[in-house]
């Protein structure tokens, strides 16, 4: 979107992406996300679908990537787009603007993961190193051990960590973690931007996050040691990962704006042509100092944009080389002088472990100058990050296509290996025991099912072993064939009761010794039985006379004689007992009852 009528080399990008998205861009997009799978053989894969937003201070940058793997990707679609004059992020139709080119920028597409990042102003990240606790413990480790270096708001701040290794601090082993704090309202914000816009955020991280995405999925190969230098408009970010793990992040003061203030500042100072054939053709109205400002942005944009040709530096640029390098040389210097000393601190600050290439991203990277001043100054290999990649528009410059670079990290962004403000250690924890929870129940229906078809197999198994005894009962039944006859039976009759008898003269030989057992047995101690006669009261009725005398105390004499009745006649060999006589004597001074009672035996 044009702020003016003048054709900037941004405009120029603008029309070159415009014309590449034309009317019918969002149907090519979409057929290409129906059809890439029949015939690219990448396709074959399981892919989905990202898009990594960057909401700058006057533009938006958007990326689309088909992710077939961690590592494996391709750019579907790139765009970026000026704002209005006048429209910001807190403008109110800043929702619809955002909503409509995400739209065109995703084909109509609706599952996709769209992460964005929030600015690095308020985010604090820092390396700290914890003593050996339980896990449980962990958590509350790295609150107070972050809280005595780094100093925040709990209610106003997001608090997050990851555990990025194990190391040993004076012979005492420790784990290192990276901590980060973030503001909760821009947090807040974003997502309810983009609830408004109908797409809702998979995730929030920010830019040196994004880096680390690129080194912790592979699409950027490394060293065990690299070093990121990010250069925007208003700051630089200098970042350094070891084994693809962010140990030290700072941030620098200084960017392009500084450039073009020294541009403006010199501009103003002096008679250049170029200055005042670019003013002649302004209205008296608009020269004003944000003229100088927009013409000196005008003049660095050139001039970087050129500097990969030699000569078109000296023939297209408004300012050639020999003109504007020494005005942006303090900068450049200072900026350099903070990439040496940020490589010297960590090298001491980690036992002498040296940082093996760096990785240049922003406005700088298709500067050649730049990155051999920092070649001589560090004397390490420097790349530009964004060569790392393909672009379906070969035709846009280096420094272009780095404008996409962070876009693409936070696009390659995933909970599994990037930290997420909206998915942070607490969201973490509770998901785990929710997985913890399912998996005991899971566990426990497993261990139920397999003890119920345990003993469905027993049931069957026993099932099957009566089924075979039923028909190996039914086959001996089916040979049993005795010959029955009268005389037989009656042979068995004979032997049942000889039988009987033998067993009816066992018992009458023995049934007096039984009884006087059984009646020893009943018989209490404060009993104490006299005699014991057996005599014949009828022809089938043998009875026993028992005499007694009860030792108990006087009132409670005939409750135990009646007692003792009661368990004589409980025994299976006695029918009734009936007393015939029972008197109070006195023996040897103490008064006894004397009873007589008469036993009818079964």
């Amino acid at each position: 979107m044009k702020i003016d009528k003048e054709i900037t080399s941004t405009d120029k990008l603008l029309n070159a992406i415009r014309a590449k998205h034309g009317e019918n861009s969002t149907d090519k997009k979409s057929a290409y996300l129906e059809t890439s799978a029949n015939t690219d053989p990448h396709k074959k894969k399981k892919s989905r679908i990202s898009l990594g937003v960057v909401i700058r201070s006057k533009m938006l940058v958007l990326i689309l990537l088909d992710r077939f793997s961690k590592s494996e990707f391709e750019i579907i679609d790139f765009a970026f787009y000026k704002f209005d004059s006048g429209m910001t992020r807190q403008s109110k139709d800043f929702p619809v603007f955002l909503s409509q080119k995400i739209a065109e920028t995703c084909g109509g597409q609706t599952k996709i993961d769209i992460w964005t990042n929030i600015s690095m102003a308020n985010v604090n990240i820092k390396c700290i190193k914890i003593p050996k606790v339980s896990d449980a413990q962990i958590a509350n480790t790295v609150y107070w051990t972050y809280k005595k270096e780094v100093s925040f708001d709990e209610k106003k701040d997001i608090f997050d960590y990851e555990i990025i290794g194990k190391t040993v601090q004076n012979g005492e082993k420790k784990n290192s973690v990276m901590v980060y704090t973030a503001p909760a309202v821009e947090v807040k914000e974003l997502n309810s931007l983009f609830n408004l816009t109908g797409y809702p955020l998979s995730g929030i991280t920010v830019i040196p996050f994004a880096f680390q995405n690129f080194f912790r999925t592979g699409a950027v190969q490394t060293g065990d040691v690299v070093c990121t230098v990010f250069v925007s408009n208003n700051y630089s970010r200098i970042d350094i990962f070891d084994k693809n793990n962010i140990v030290l992040s700072r941030e620098v003061k200084t960017g392009i704006t500084s450039m073009v203030e020294l541009i403006t500042r010199e501009m103003s100072g002096s008679n250049l042509s170029e200055l005042q054939a670019f003013e002649m053709e302004k209205d008296s109205k608009n020269i004003e100092e944000s003229s100088q400002t927009v013409y000196a942005q005008k003049v660095l944009n050139s001039f970087l944009n050129n500097s990969l040709d030699s000569e078109k530096a000296d023939n297209e640029s408004i300012l050639n080389h020999d003109k504007v390098f020494p005005i942006i040389k303090p900068v450049l210097q200072r900026l350099v002088k903070q990439v040496e000393r940020t490589l010297e601190y960590y090298s001491v600050n980690s036992g002498g472990i040296g940082v093996s290439q760096i990785f240049v991203s922003g406005g700088l990277s298709g500067y050649t100058h730049f990155l051999s001043m920092i070649e001589e100054h560090v004397r390490l290999p420097v790349k530009v990050l964004g060569n790392s990649f393909q672009f379906p528009d070969d035709e846009l410059s280096v420094i272009w296509q780095d404008l996409f670079v962070p876009a693409i990290g936070i696009a390659l962004s995933a909970n599994s290996y990037t930290p997420n403000l909206n998915y942070t250690y607490k969201e973490k924890e509770k998901e785990l025991k929710g997985k913890q929870t399912n998996k005991y129940i899971f566990t426990g229906f497993i261990t139920i099912i397999a003890f119920l078809s345990l003993f469905l197999l027993m049931q069957y198994s026993a099932i099957d072993d009566k089924v075979q005894k039923k028909s190996l009962i039914e086959k001996r039944f089916r040979e049993f064939n005795p010959k029955i006859d009268q005389n037989f039976i009656l042979q068995l009759v004979a032997k049942s009761e000889k039988i009987r008898e033998r067993y009816e003269k066992y018992a009458d030989n023995y049934l007096n010794m039984a009884l006087i057992q059984q009646i020893s047995a009943l018989t209490p101690s404060n009993i104490r039985l006299i005699s014991c006669i057996t005599n014949v009261a009828g022809k089938n009725k043998d009875n026993i006379l028992i005499e007694g005398l009860v030792v108990n105390r006087k009132k409670q004499q005939d409750l135990a004689l009646a007692v003792y009745l009661v368990k004589l006649e409980s025994s299976p060999l006695i029918k009734e007992i009936k007393v015939n006589f029972k008197t109070a004597e006195k023996i040897n001074g103490k008064e006894l009852l004397y009873f007589k009672a008469e036993l009818e035996i079964i």
